[in-house]
C-alpha cells in the first residue's frame, strides 16, 4: 500500500530537489506537494480542488516549510492541531531552511512532531530523506494508520554533541529499562540516561531540571506505569512552559490504534512499540539515536547553541 506524505514547499527549486532526494529513498510514489499555506490547507480539509478523498487521501506525514505565501507554516500547523477531525493527530515535521532557536521553539509549542533543517547540498538533503523514510515510514506507529514496518539500521554519525545530551526514561519494568538503556549504548549514544521507575518521579526529576535549565533531550515514555499512568505524565508535561517543547517517544508494548490515537492527541511527537527480543530493542534504539539526536533538531539543543554563538 502506497502511503501519501504531504510536503509543503512554495520553492520550486527545493521542490525539484526534495522529489529528487524522495525519488532515490524509494518513497516517491505517494509524495504530493502543496504549493502554499492555503492549498496545504485546502488538500487536509478536503476542499476544492480536492474533494475526492480517494484521489486526495489523508496523509501520513506532513513535512512543513515554515516560510510560504499566503498561509505561513506556523498557521497551517497552528490550524492542523486545532481541527476536531482526526487529521489533528497526523505527524508534522518541519522541513525548513531556519535553524533559530525561536523558530524551532515555536514549532513545538505548535505541535510539531519534529524539526529538521534543510541542508545545503543534495547529497546531504538525501541522506535527511533517507532518515525521515527510516524512521517516520519504517518505524514510527502512525495514528491514523497504523503499522510499522522493520528494516537494517541506518548508518550510524556519532558526534560529540551526543556526549553530553540526557534522554530521560521513564519505564517501571527494570529489565526492560536494562535493555533500553544497553541498547542504547551499543548505538553509539554516549549521554545520560536518567531512569525514574514511575510517572511521579519522571515529573519531579524534571522539575528540579527545569529549574537549573538542564533539561533533556528526550523523553521516553512508558504508558503502563504504577500511580499516574503515562498519559497523564504526557499531559503535565505539554501542560507546563518549562516542558512542552521536550521531545517524547512513547515506547509502549501496544500497538492498538485507540492507544496510539489518544497518545498522538495528548502531545506525543512519536510511537515506538517495545519488543521483548532484545535485537529488535537493539535495531528500534539504532533508529531512535539516529534519528532523534543527529536529524532532528531539538529545541533545548537549539537555544543552548545559540546562547554560546559567539557575537559579531
Amino acid at each position: 500500500m502506497i502511503q501519501t506524505i504531504l510536503f509543503v514547499e512554495d520553492d520550486a527549486s527545493d521542490s525539484a530537489l526534495i522529489r529528487r532526494a524522495f525519488e532515490k529513498a524509494g518513497i516517491a510514489d505517494g509524495l504530493i506537494r502543496a504549493k502554499d499555506g492555503d492549498d496545504a490547507v485546502a488538500y487536509l480539509d478536503g476542499s476544492a480542488p480536492y474533494q475526492d478523498r480517494i484521489a486526495n487521501p489523508l496523509p501520513c506525514l506532513v513535512l512543513l516549510d515554515i516560510k510560504l505565501p499566503r498561509r505561513s507554516g506556523f498557521e497551517v500547523l497552528s490550524w492542523i492541531r486545532r481541527d476536531p477531525r482526526p487529521l489533528r493527530r497526523i505527524p508534522v515535521v518541519m522541513l525548513t531552511s531556519s535553524r533559530h532557536s525561536v523558530d524551532v521553539n515555536r514549532a513545538y509549542e505548535l505541535g510539531a512532531n519534529a524539526y529538521a533543517v534543510k541542508p545545503d547540498t543534495s547529497a546531504k538533503l538525501i541522506e535527511l530523506i533517507q532518515s525521515i523514510k527510516t524512521f517516520w515510514m519504517q518505524q514510527n506507529e502512525f495514528p491514523i494508520t497504523a503499522s510499522a514496518h522493520p528494516s537494517s539500521p541506518p548508518p550510524q554519525h556519532h558526534g560529540p554533541e551526543s556526549q553530553s545530551r540526557t534522554i530521560l526514561l521513564i519505564e517501571d519494568e527494570r529489565s526492560d529499562a536494562m535493555l533500553i538503556k544497553r541498547a542504547l549504548t551499543r548505538a553509539g549514544f554516549a549521554g545520560e540516561v536518567e531512569h525514574a521507575l514511575d510517572g511521579n518521579l519522571g515529573l519531579a526529576w524534571l522539575r528540579r531540571n527545569a529549574e537549573n535549565g538542564n533539561l533533556p533531550s528526550l523523553v521516553l515514555l512508558d504508558l503502563k506505569l504504577p500511580g499516574i499512568s503515562g498519559f497523564e505524565v504526557l499531559e503535565e508535561i505539554r501542560r507546563s512552559s518549562q516542558t512542552r517543547q521536550i521531545p517524547i517517544v512513547v515506547l509502549a508494548a501496544s500497538n492498538d490504534v485507540g492507544t496510539i490515537n489518544s497518545a498522538y492527541e495528548r502531545g506525543a511527537n512519536s510511537y515506538l512499540v517495545k519488543s521483548p527480543d532484545p535485537d529488535e530493542v537493539n535495531r528500534l534504539m539504532s533508529f531512535l539515536q539516529h534519528y532523534w539526536l543527529h536529524v532532528n533538531k531539538n529545541a533545548f539543543d537549539s537555544s543552548r547553541a545559540h546562547a554560546t554563538e559567539p557575537k559579531a
